[in-house]
């Protein structure tokens, strides 16, 4: 299978929480749009951290939106992106570091959780090159977010026309960096998003 055979599409809901990816997704589960989708990509949880949601709050809606596409669309691959950590926010670092933990006990509900941490890092501190502002991505984070997310779905679907620098590292059903990042490649940001890939046809959504 080739790359010419996947169509990719991203929604975007600004400010969004996960409750409300979850309600996109019931929308478009009862409409249909989903029901021939291989796989739900889901980037969400900086808003919920930024209305300072509890660790448990974050990670009941989280398990509300896995539940959702598991009994409607169980043949579909669910992914979990993880939050991104913040450039200067000490208190915001450790609720998302707390969750991004928390959410790898979730893959026992057959979900994958990519995990973007090591590749924001500079040592044990946010990479201050990869932000914008104190919470979104430059261009440089978002190729590195897209290109993390590109090898996950690449991976789920056995697509074998990645480049040969992509390592993709799933360890028990996780996708981990490090991955070579092509810079030089333009990518939408995708902060915040929900993306649905169809082999064959798709829909998408972002935060």
């Amino acid at each position: 299978m080739s790359t010419e055979q996947i169509n990719t599409k991203v929604k975007t809901i600004r400010g969004g929480r996960i409750r409300d990816i979850e309600d996109c997704l019931i929308q478009y589960i009862s409409e249909g749009k989903l029901d021939c989708v291989d796989v739900i990509v889901v980037h969400v949880g900086t808003n919920n951290v930024s209305d300072e949601d509890s660790v448990n709050a974050i990670i009941d809606d989280y398990r509300n939106l896995i539940c959702t596409v598991r009994q409607n669309l169980s043949r579909t691959e669910l992914v979990i992106s993880s939050i991104l950590p913040r450039p200067t926010h000490y208190q915001a670092n450790r609720t998302i570091y707390d969750v991004n933990n928390r959410l790898l006990s979730l893959e026992e509900q057959h979900v994958e959780i990519l995990d973007n941490t090591l590749d924001f890092l500079y040592g044990d501190q946010p990479n201050l090159t990869l932000f914008a502002d104190h919470v979104h991505t430059n261009v440089a984070g978002a190729n590195v977010l897209s290109h993390n997310i590109i090898s996950c779905v690449n991976t789920l679907l056995n697509l074998s026309d990645c480049t040969s620098e992509t390592q993709s590292n799933f360890q028990s059903g996780r996708s981990t960096g490090r991955r070579f990042i092509p810079f030089n490649t333009i990518t939408q940001q995708l902060n915040n998003n929900m993306c649905s890939v169809k082999r064959t046809g798709g829909k998408g959504f972002s935060q």
